[in-house]
């Protein structure tokens, strides 16, 4: 195959680090107004996941050769938000808690956030 695009992956990293500071610092009270997901106009933060699919989209035209690759790409982005988004350490104690409780406790949050979504897009 070719060369990679580095531009695109620059795009990539650049749209990443844009969602990990939306999504993850975004809920403080002293962040700025536009890093966060407003109704009545359109913040920053309301276009970091459109550039993420458009370069995903873009990067997975050019990997089209090589459909295993993206299967596993996929898989790896639901398992890593799997990870992240049950197993995330919102637990007081773990003292008064068996495995049992803590694995059940973990599950029980919802899986279906932004690296699924994009694992199963």
């Amino acid at each position: 195959m070719g060369e990679r695009l580095h531009s695109l992956d620059q795009f990539r990293g650049y749209t990443v680090a844009g969602m990990f500071l939306v999504n993850f610092l975004g809920g403080f009270a002293a962040i700025h107004p536009l890093l966060k997901h407003h109704n009545t106009y359109c913040s920053y933060a309301d276009t970091i996941m459109p550039q993420f699919f458009f370069a995903v989209g873009f990067a997975l035209r050019l990997a089209h050769p090589r459909p295993w690759k993206i299967v596993k790409r996929a898989l790896g982005l639901i398992l890593v938000g799997a990870v992240v988004y049950h197993l995330d350490g919102k637990y007081t104690t773990f003292d008064a808690m068996s495995w049992g409780e803590f694995f059940a406790k973990a599950w029980r949050r919802s899986l279906f956030q932004a690296l699924v979504h994009i694992g199963v897009t």
